[in-house]
């Protein structure tokens, strides 16, 4: 019965994947501007907005947190690669590889969404 309630509830709100989609790509953007133009507070102060974003991400979608987790933190590299190349104050490499670390608390945030997300269903859905 469960099961039932949750299969109609993903094929009910697939329309909300493109939206998803693209409310992911700002969180991912803002998320790499953000630690280009704070570098003094480090991956600390990062890592909080990425959990929040892919939470949000997750509660609003929440079939497959995985890719709202991926395409939130794939911006983080993308920044600290592309300061690299076009800031005076370049990021040392240990910066750019730490950047990948990102994906941690983006997946933490996504699967704490999802979980969310059912555990409201089950507790209002009665």
């Amino acid at each position: 019965m469960l099961d039932q309630g949750i299969e109609y509830s993903a094929s009910r709100t697939r329309w909300l994947d493109p939206l998803t989609y693209i409310l992911c790509l700002l969180f991912g953007t803002f998320s790499g501007w953000l630690i280009l133009a704070l570098p003094e507070q480090g991956p600390d102060f990062t890592a909080l907005p990425m959990v929040f974003f892919a939470m949000a991400a997750a509660i609003i979608q929440p079939r497959k947190p995985w890719r709202w987790a991926i395409l939130i933190a794939v911006f983080i590299p993308i920044a600290r690669f592309g300061a690299l190349f076009l800031f005076v104050n370049k990021p040392t490499s240990a910066e750019v590889y730490e950047s990948f670390l990102t994906i941690l608390p983006a997946i933490v945030g996504a699967y704490a969404g999802q979980f969310t997300r059912s555990t409201i269903h089950n507790i209002f859905d009665k």
